[in-house]
């Protein structure tokens, strides 16, 4: 599963995935609506097998080497060491430089999307929603990457102003919805171990 804005040729990055047996590249300037990064979880839910990979358009790693890393009811994120520290403790990462899950995991964003909307707040950072939510499941690994040119452009979402807000407003939301659900354990007297 790859997901792209459709400016620019993804052959190179396409080319990395061929030992799959289904290869789905969402492109948001295709789409009915441009649903940003939340289009590689629509194009995941369209895929026929339980188990998908994920990688965005603008790096090239080893599919196979995280994929291969893979236990059933684990997220497998492929982070490079140098960007862990920036994630450490949080259970948010994301997922751009190659992951793999079940696509069981997805039914997760429900606990978000019961609370907050879907918004462009929630397309833009799903990843780091989806990681958060899943944080017991997470496994990182590295594996290693390329990053294309293409991946230092001004119009790449982590090179806009507004990256840190966006990710300081998701924490935000997070903390939020992780406190709702304490409160409603303590009310409903459910005890989880």
């Amino acid at each position: 599963m790859l997901v792209t804005k459709g400016d620019r040729d993804v052959s190179k990055v396409v080319d990395t995935l061929t030992h799959f047996d289904e290869v789905i590249v969402w492109d948001n300037s295709k789409a009915c609506k441009d649903v940003k990064v939340y289009g590689r979880f629509v194009g995941a839910m369209m895929a026929r097998n339980d188990i998908v990979y994920v990688q965005d358009d603008d790096c090239i790693v080893s599919p196979a080497a995280i994929a291969g890393q893979f236990l059933f009811g684990d997220i497998v994120c492929n982070v490079p060491q140098e960007r862990r520290p920036e994630y450490a403790g949080t259970g948010i990462t994301l997922i751009g430089w190659g992951c793999v899950f079940g696509k069981s995991k997805l039914a997760s964003f429900r606990s978000y999307l019961e609370v907050y909307p879907q918004d462009e707040l929630f397309e833009r950072e799903c990843d780091r929603i989806f990681t958060w939510l899943n944080r017991s499941s997470m496994r990182l690994v590295d594996t290693g990457l390329e990053h294309l040119p293409e991946a230092f452009n001004d119009n790449r979402m982590g090179r806009e102003h507004r990256h840190r807000r966006d990710y300081d407003a998701i924490r935000a939301r997070l903390c939020t919805l992780d406190a709702y659900a304490r409160e409603a354990r303590r009310c409903t007297g459910v005890e989880i171990v």
